[in-house]
């Protein structure tokens, strides 16, 4: 025995089930029913496509120009690192081969005055000659060391941690009305207004004429 159709209205017997409602409805209503469902997709085509144009428009430059800038600048300032740790450690072998110039030119100036005061006195003895000529002999190989002298440097490799920088998106948190429980309780008030009464970290409450409404932001 075939069942009623599903639409209280009618008064026909069932000739089919649809079987995405479960619903047994009769011919003519199956067909009305089958266009409904298929006149739904319009809207929906539409909605995918407009969703499909605005992605067209998006550019992705506008998106990540300031996290470009702050990339750029924090470039900027790692290169200001470098240079002036290049800078110090010229300065550090600069002053290494100073020192060691210095310190023979000042051991040349001081032989030379000995020199200078033997000469003048002319009271040279064996032993001044011979501490004379070691002293050269010194200043001699002190100079050939610094002439031939070959520094090693120990450079590592610069290496940079990838999480000195973590991209993360920000998202903009967004309020829907589909998520709004129906009002609880309204109250009926005298006069025009459409304005913000109070509010705290969680609720909103607003007078929107006629009506005084709480909206809680975890909705």
């Amino acid at each position: 025995m075939s069942q009623p159709c599903a639409i209280k209205t009618c008064k026909r017997a069932s000739r089919t089930l649809c079987h995405c409602c479960n619903q047994n409805l009769c011919r003519d209503h199956f067909v009305q029913h089958d266009d409904l469902l298929n006149s739904q997709l319009n809207p929906l085509t539409n909605e995918v496509n407009a969703l499909s144009d605005r992605l067209a428009v998006i550019n992705p430059n506008n998106i990540i120009d300031d996290s470009h800038e702050k990339l750029n600048q924090w470039r900027i300032d790692c290169h200001k690192i470098i240079d002036h740790f290049y800078e110090q450690k010229c300065r550090e072998l600069h002053q290494y081969i100073i020192s060691k110039l210095d310190k023979l030119r000042t051991d040349i100036t001081d032989l030379r005055l000995i020199m200078i005061r033997l000469i003048n006195q002319q009271d040279t003895t064996k032993h001044d000659i011979n501490s004379l000529t070691s002293a050269i002999h010194d200043l001699k190989q002190n100079m050939n060391s610094i002439e031939q002298i070959q520094i090693q440097l120990k450079i590592h490799p610069l290496l940079v941690d990838d999480r000195l920088i973590q991209i993360e998106k920000i998202e903009k948190q967004s309020f829907s009305l589909i998520n709004l429980r129906p009002p609880y309780h309204t109250i009926t008030t005298i006069g025009a207004s459409d304005y913000s009464i109070a509010s705290n970290d969680r609720y909103l409450l607003l007078h929107i004429n006629p009506n005084l409404c709480l909206i809680d932001e975890n909705l």
